[in-house]
């Protein structure tokens, strides 16, 4: 292969080194390597019942004392 030869990953680094982010993106978009604006569902923000947490109980710890610069505790 020869240092001249431009393949698709040199091109990209090229675009992305000289544009950034944005410019590389657009790039592999239009190179068809990107998924098209339409592809990427809307934000929606997060709703009150996503915070509900559900699974085990919350569990409890007592802190037994200090020794020596370490915690001891114990999970009930």
């Amino acid at each position: 292969m020869r240092d001249a030869e431009v393949t698709r990953r040199r091109f990209l680094q090229s675009v992305g080194a000289s544009g950034g982010a944005g410019a590389l993106f657009a790039t592999m978009g239009a190179l068809g390597l990107a998924p098209a604006r339409a592809a990427i569902p809307a934000f929606c923000p997060p709703q009150q019942s996503d915070f509900h947490l559900t699974g085990r109980a919350a569990r409890r710890v007592v802190i037994l004392g200090w020794r020596r610069g370490t915690w001891r505790a114990a999970a009930t």
